[in-house]
């Protein structure tokens, strides 16, 4: 396959040059991508005049304008947030997280057509296991089920979790 990276820094970027970047792309490259990974939304800028917004705002915007592009362009976006402490208790919410754990901007659930959690249970980073959790499908199905996968920390690569620890690709799961 073909990836391209574009680093721009911290509150610099916006989805107008997100689309006048891949203008260009297909322009000069004959390039169009099948996704697209914006890492991440919460330190971008919106469009526009925006000196007065609040966070909220700020990050509804961005949600939004990212959505636009996704939607004419026919490509998904992917995008990370991060989650807030729970109310009560010491640690992250784990199989309790949902939509309300979503930090900075209840603007970017609204927005988004899906919602994912990655997170671990106490034990579970030894084990070498993580799991995803789906808050948010906006064309239904599988809302709050949890997903687990075995994860190699050195790669980042997840592969689907099975009870016996079995990998298919490489023989046994090794702790």
């Amino acid at each position: 396959g073909s990836l391209r990276i574009k680093e721009f820094p911290t509150g610099t970027f916006n989805s107008a040059m997100l689309k006048q970047f891949l203008k260009k792309l297909k322009a000069t490259k004959n390039w169009e991508p099948d996704i697209i990974f914006v890492d991440y939304l919460n330190i971008m800028r919106p469009n526009g005049n925006n000196m007065n917004m609040g966070l909220y705002e700020k990050c509804a915007r961005i949600s939004e304008e990212l959505r636009a592009i996704s939607c004419m362009l026919k490509v998904p976006i992917v995008s990370a947030v991060q989650a807030n402490r729970p109310h009560s208790g010491s640690g992250y919410a784990g199989a309790d997280i949902d939509m309300s754990n979503v930090s900075e901007s209840s603007g970017i659930t609204a927005t988004a057509d899906a919602l994912m959690a990655l997170f671990q249970l106490e034990g579970e980073r030894d084990l070498g296991r993580i799991n995803l959790k789906i808050l948010k499908n906006r064309l239904g199905g599988y809302l709050d089920k949890v997903i687990p996968f075995k994860v190699d920390y050195e790669t980042l690569r997840m592969t689907d979790w099975n009870e016996n620890n079995e990998d298919e690709s490489d023989g046994v799961f090794e702790d």
